[in-house]
């Protein structure tokens, strides 16, 4: 009996954090949808490329090579059997938000990870759900998004979200959620760049974010504990994502 309990608050618990994690990063379905295009954002470097007109999907890299499509993604998303201390798996599908706008306007790089809407948008993605089941990690619940865009678009959303968490550590209010800490945290050292940090408010699960960007793939985490906890983005899913990438990217 007490067996049968315990195996019952820890499915509780884990379908917790599956809602908080599905519920941040509603803003397509799982699986290999291609995202809806948008106007491509300009790079975060001092040469500013003039920007292609509204509507345009983010389809090239500047390179000129093609960005890869959502069935490439999902060629090189982790799956099942990736790693052994992990279950890995499709991301629930949820309906996916409008938008949400961030006070002050600063934070808005921050609010639009969260509910999983990137401005640019991408043109594709991918989404799974990992969840650590022994060592370390066991209870740890992990969002995994491949998304696709031009190279520009790529370092411009890096470079926002870099912006924000300096400019918002004191917290900023997401559409109907306060949060009241923004912590900068020490990236893993992976991919051209990557942007590390934690999400905290009344109210809600701290979250921890890595953003990790490889050309024009930008590799999102987003993790939260059964405990909750304040968690951190399990190194196990951060470096074998980006050996996948790498190993992908050496065959083009």
């Amino acid at each position: 009996m007490r067996g049968t309990r315990a195996a019952v608050a820890r499915a509780v618990a884990g379908s917790m954090v599956v809602a908080a994690l599905a519920t941040g990063c509603a803003g397509e379905k799982s699986g290999t949808d291609d995202a809806a295009p948008s106007a491509a954002a300009s790079t975060s470097t001092s040469a500013q490329p003039r920007k292609p007109p509204t509507g345009t999907p983010a389809e090239k890299p500047a390179d000129g090579a093609p960005a890869p499509t959502a069935a490439a993604l999902a060629e090189i998303v982790l799956a099942q059997g990736d790693l052994a201390e992990f279950r890995i798996g499709d991301m629930p599908a949820q309906r996916a938000p409008a938008g949400s706008k961030a006070t002050p306007s600063a934070c808005q790089a921050l609010e639009n990870v969260r509910i999983g809407i990137n401005d640019p948008k991408p043109s594709a993605l991918v989404r799974r759900y990992a969840t650590g089941t022994v060592g370390d990690h066991q209870g740890t619940g992990t969002g995994v998004e491949l998304s696709a865009y031009t190279a520009d678009g790529a370092k411009r959303i890096v470079a926002d979200v870099r912006e924000a968490v300096a400019a918002c550590a004191g917290g900023y209010d997401g559409g109907a959620l306060h949060f009241t800490k923004v912590t900068a945290l020490r990236p893993f050292a992976v991919g051209e760049e990557t942007v590390a940090y934690r999400l905290e408010g009344r109210g809600t699960q701290p979250t921890a974010y890595t953003l990790v960007r490889e050309g024009s793939v930008l590799i999102t985490f987003t993790s939260a504990t059964t405990s909750g906890a304040a968690p951190d983005v399990p190194q196990p899913l951060v470096v074998q994502q980006f050996m996948k990438l790498q190993a992908a990217n050496s065959r083009r």
